[in-house]
């Protein structure tokens, strides 16, 4: 069962997805690479809460209990460590992120399920550096922007993984309030 979240990344889609775990009640931890995005990404998450608190979504209360729900890391290894499931949220070019799932594999337990947030690059690719039992744990999960609007997020994993681990990470999309398409 899927508990801790790591999300890689907190620009356009990286925040917008750990906003939604959040809401859900569960733990993300935010990595953020760059200081200019990661001193501003908290607030702009508060001041999305509070638009959706404005429109009716949802009720004040829960924009306090969704920032609880987020830890913000500035270093990749203790952002990881430990977590069930980490998707990211980084710039759509294959080579970082083909190093990046290069440097998970060895950082995070086996167990976890690695995601890409990609629209359009090949998973293939993505994880041809990865041995073959990380490959049976990776694959796309695509959230449409801004992710904490649209409630749909395309899971897609061309045969490389087990059913029941698909199912786990469908699972945990449903819990997020996500109509997750196959």
């Amino acid at each position: 069962m899927i508990g801790t979240i790591a999300v890689v990344g907190a620009g356009t889609m990286g925040h917008g997805i750990a906003t939604v775990f959040a809401m859900h009640g569960y733990p993300v931890r935010l990595y953020e690479s760059l200081e200019q995005v990661r001193n501003r990404v908290l607030e702009q998450i508060h001041g999305d809460l509070l638009f959706m608190v404005d429109e009716g979504a949802i009720e004040p209360s829960v924009v306090e209990r969704t920032l609880a729900n987020i830890t913000l890391y500035s270093e990749l290894e203790p952002a990881v460590a430990d977590v069930d499931f980490v998707i990211e949220a980084i710039p759509e070019k294959l080579e970082l992120k083909k190093a990046l799932f290069t440097q998970l594999d060895l950082l995070c337990p086996e167990h976890t399920i690695f995601a890409s947030n990609t629209s359009s690059l090949p998973l293939n690719q993505i994880m041809e550096d990865l041995p073959p039992a990380r490959k049976a744990r990776t694959m796309i999960c695509h959230w449409y922007n801004p992710a904490h609007l649209i409630p749909i997020a395309e899971l897609s994993c061309f045969g490389n993984m087990a059913d029941e681990v698909f199912q786990e990470v469908y699972e945990l999309h449903e819990n997020a309030g996500k109509q997750p398409i196959r």
